[in-house]
């Protein structure tokens, strides 16, 4: 379905473009849309306009890996599933005006659906499990419900799509909530507002995406900061010094990161139960005691091997990489070598990009997050540079923990709201 839309999407942008009759390079030219995380308006050193772009490079550095590939047919179809990395951007840069003018009341819809499906994920993690099975079967819509007598250790069921591309979804739902309270949005109600996060926290902890709650975790000091800064420090230090209001913040920091996670760990049994599972996971693996196990479901071995054989096959091809049409050939050599009996992961977007493509793939995505960050840093309006870091910390962790750039709801999530936060208008004035 979300293919369909999709293609839809591209079609109507088309005959739209057509039917105005005006060049996209035109839209450009004339486009004093400074991005969200871009510069002001009128500069002639102003460069935001390539933040939608920068999805391209990516693009590119996959299809000229494709040229040494020697499976072209897996390397095209790859490629296929790719493009959406020019396709996302030029429909937003197509749809601009309209885009920019319902922004929160798309954000809005976005934000209210993942809450309902988080909610019915809570309500399914609180029923029987044959209950769940029931309706499972019953309706076709629902994903398969897989009865595991140790199914807290591997991760809550999901009943719409896959935990951790859910798990990111939630992510990016919260901190996008979080900015439109930050900005005191219209029709923002404060209470349900609350109730929203207060539903998406609790789905994002007792799904088990440990990348995705540690990314969130991190991600999330940049509201803290924000907010302290922003409204906190300019009134104490009106009675302290700013360094000791400074060292407030960075103690009150530490504290977070510190009782967070611990009181998660103690009062959560679906955390409790899910990072034990982890530890048993890699002892048993450092002792070998693994093998006496159904091993090959272990998902911290899986990240472990994965990033082992990845980094194999990367110092054999530093440069170039093997290209996207022999990738999965290439790991399953190396997962082939280790006898274990896994079957091919790819857990890191970095490691992806670099073994696929080379450094060209890899430079292009972290000059992609690295330029978009720089641009936020210098952003002046308040509300939007901190939606643009915490969103662009959140994907550069969970780059390191997982692949979501190779997925479709991972990809999709990602491409549209940074395209959002692409094309978001900015003035010269603190909002």
């Amino acid at each position: 379905m979300v293919s369909i839309a999709f293609v839809g999407l591209v079609l109507i942008t088309i005959y739209a473009i057509f039917k105005n009759k005006r060049p996209i390079t035109n839209r450009l030219e004339s486009a004093s849309i400074p991005i969200a995380i871009g510069t002001s308006s009128g500069s002639k050193k102003d460069f935001s306009n390539l933040l939608l772009f920068l999805p391209t490079c990516l693009f590119v550095a996959m299809t000229i890996s494709l040229f040494y590939s020697t499976n072209s047919s897996q390397g095209l179809k790859v490629l296929g599933s790719q493009f959406k990395f020019l396709a996302i951007p030029f429909i937003f840069l197509a749809h601009q005006p309209g885009i920019k003018g319902r922004i929160h009341q798309y954000l809005q819809i976005f934000i209210t659906a993942t809450s309902i499906a988080a909610f019915i994920t809570f309500l399914f993690f609180l029923m029987p499990s044959e209950w769940v099975q029931r309706i499972t079967e019953t309706i076709p819509l629902l994903k398969d419900y897989i009865v595991h007598d140790k199914a807290l250790a591997f991760g809550v069921y999901s009943p719409f799509t896959e935990r951790l591309q859910f798990s990111y979804l939630i992510g990016v739902a919260i901190f996008f909530q979080f900015w439109l309270l930050f900005k005191r949005s219209p029709n923002n109600s404060l209470l349900k507002s609350l109730i929203r996060i207060g539903i998406l926290i609790i789905t994002l902890l007792i799904l088990g995406a440990r990348g995705a709650q540690i990314s969130f975790l991190i991600a999330s000091l940049v509201w803290v900061i924000g907010g302290y800064l922003y409204f906190i420090h300019p009134k104490i230090i009106q009675k302290i010094s700013s360094f000791l209001s400074y060292s407030i913040l960075g103690f009150s920091l530490v504290l977070f990161l510190i009782i967070t996670p611990l009181t998660a760990y103690e009062k959560v049994p679906a955390i409790k139960v899910r990072y034990d599972q982890m530890q048993w996971e890699i002892g048993t693996f450092r002792d070998g005691t693994y093998s006496n196990y159904d091993y090959t479901h272990f998902t911290s071995i899986r990240r472990l091997l994965s990033w082992k054989n990845s980094w194999s096959i990367i110092q054999n091809n530093p440069i170039v990489g093997v290209g996207i049409g022999d990738y999965q050939a290439e790991m399953q050599q190396a997962y082939t070598k280790d006898q274990l009996g896994f079957p091919v992961n790819t857990q890191s977007q970095f490691l992806y990009y670099w073994t696929a493509s080379g450094i060209l793939g890899l430079l292009s995505l972290v000059f992609l997050l690295g330029y978009a960050t720089f641009h936020a840093l210098r952003q002046n309006i308040r509300s939007l540079r901190l939606i643009s870091l915490s969103f662009l910390i959140f994907y550069s962790l969970l780059f390191l923990f997982d692949a979501p750039l190779n997925f479709q709801v991972g990809s999709m999530t990602f491409l549209i709201f940074y395209s959002f936060l692409a094309i978001l208008n900015v003035k010269n004035r603190v909002a």
